[in-house]
């Protein structure tokens, strides 16, 4: 193996001391903050033996375009985040008007983050919705009935609605939860199929389920009827429940298939339903039942 050849450098043996005018010197100041040379004597030396010297330069030019780039990316940013309150805000919004002016809130913030007719800008929360594909439906309308159009948006995010003016082909009427089967094949018309479960011969209580759980808003008989309507309407509305001794507000979904609810938190994160069941008096009855056999003790102390 070959050693590399390492090319000695002469040595410096004869010092040269020279005077210079006050111009010089700060030019020759300039050059050394400017350059690869650690001091102004290695800058005189490379001039005088006519060595190069490297510089370094800044180009100041892009200064104030990167600082409109980073104010822009800013500003951009913040409209992202606007969209998605504005969208989180629509989803829970109570009633059509609310929810028409999220829309067009949103609406206007979207304009914001649009150049030529072409989003140049996607929140990175919204990013996999965006560029995913649109998901077409039809939703019939059948003499003069059918779904609402909050009703046909919530059917598309995977939502049951409920409908009690159904009719069989007899004309028969009858109630069922409806959902789109959006794991299941089209039909020829390129639609989704809809899943019915029959009320009540399928077997789902909204009003038995409910009572499963601790939330707040079925204290009163008016909150309680307000909620039981948005989940019929396929909404997913906000309830009260208790976690750790602590309130917590979550979103709240029917799901008929498997006779639950189904709860996620403001960021959309399931929460399990379980923690939030009632639990049952088992220290009541215990007690009810301490108390009567100690009352059979004492009856049967006082008959001996």
């Amino acid at each position: 193996m070959n050693n590399k050849t390492i090319e000695k450098q002469p040595r410096l043996t004869h010092p040269v001391r020279t005077r210079v005018t006050e111009k010089t010197h700060e030019m020759l100041q300039e050059l050394k903050a400017t350059s690869n040379c650690r001091s102004i004597g290695e800058v005189a030396r490379k001039i005088l033996s006519r060595e190069k010297i490297l510089c370094f330069y800044t180009d100041t030019t892009m200064n104030a375009p990167m600082e409109e780039l980073a104010s822009i990316r800013k500003e951009l940013k913040s409209i992202g985040v606007n969209i998605n309150q504005q969208t989180r805000h629509f989803h829970t919004a109570e009633s059509e008007l609310q929810r028409s002016f999220h829309f067009m809130k949103t609406s206007d913030l979207y304009k914001n983050a649009m150049e030529n007719g072409k989003i140049n800008y996607v929140e990175k929360d919204f990013g996999r919705i965006f560029r995913n594909p649109p998901l077409p439906q039809t939703i019939w309308v059948d003499r003069g009935k059918g779904f609402t159009a909050p009703q046909a948006i919530n059917l598309i995010e995977g939502r049951a609605v409920y409908r009690e003016d159904m009719l069989t082909q007899g004309g028969m009427p009858y109630k069922a939860w409806m959902k789109l089967d959006l794991d299941g094949p089209r039909d020829r018309h390129m639609n989704y199929n809809m899943n019915q479960y029959h009320d009540p011969s399928y077997g789902f209580n909204l009003k038995e389920v409910l009572d499963k759980f601790k939330i707040k808003e079925l204290e009163t008989p008016k909150e309680r009827e307000k909620l039981e309507s948005q989940l019929k309407n396929g909404d997913r509305p906000a309830v009260t429940v208790e976690k750790n001794g602590e309130p917590l507000k979550v979103f709240v979904e029917a799901v008929p298939r498997y006779s639950q609810l189904n709860m996620y938190t403001s960021s959309g994160r399931p929460e399990k339903r379980e923690q939030f069941l009632k639990q049952p008096s088992v220290h009541k009855e215990v007690s009810k039942a301490k108390t009567k056999e100690k009352g059979i003790s004492e009856a049967q102390g006082l008959g001996v």
